[in-house]
């Protein structure tokens, strides 16, 4: 199978001094390889470099993990506007689709995203079809998009 996923974990840890290497998540994960029909195992120690310096956090940054974060935190800004339009709040929608666009032309400039310049595209038409014409179809259309996105599928 070609087919990949991933998890995101926030986490949330105390100040450390600059400087300083910490371990701050250990994952291990057992699944079942499609092409041999093996039961597999795979873990991982992940630690954080703490640093006072932008540079070296721009530099180090991770941009398939961030892209894939701004991905999925658009997606539930997305849920937000439907719910809103849901209430009858057009407005309030409209706002937050817009803004959810500008969030995500600003993520995909910085890490150099296709996947977000498609996302934002998708909000700034979300945008432009909240009106009760257009609303039915326009839900469906963006509840499936929610479900593609959140569950990672690429077809």
């Amino acid at each position: 199978s070609q087919q990949e996923k991933y998890v995101l974990v926030e986490l949330e840890v105390p100040p450390i001094k600059a400087n300083q290497e910490r371990m701050i998540a250990g994952v291990a994960v057992i699944y079942r390889n499609m092409d041999t029909d093996i039961m597999e195992r795979f873990s991982s120690m992940i630690t954080a470099t703490f640093t006072e310096s932008p540079q070296q956090v721009e530099e180090n940054t991770n941009t398939v993990v961030m892209t894939a974060a701004a991905e999925q935190l658009a997606v539930e800004t997305n849920k937000l506007a439907v719910e809103l339009r849901d209430k009858g709040k057009i407005k309030e929608a409209q706002r937050v689709l817009l803004d959810n666009a500008h969030f995500l032309a600003e993520e995909a400039a910085k890490y150099g995203a296709k996947s977000l310049e498609k996302l934002k595209d998708i909000n700034l038409d979300d945008a432009e079809n909240l009106e009760e014409e257009n609303w039915v179809k326009q839900r469906k259309s963006m509840r499936r998009q929610q479900y593609k996105w959140q569950n990672q599928q690429t077809y």
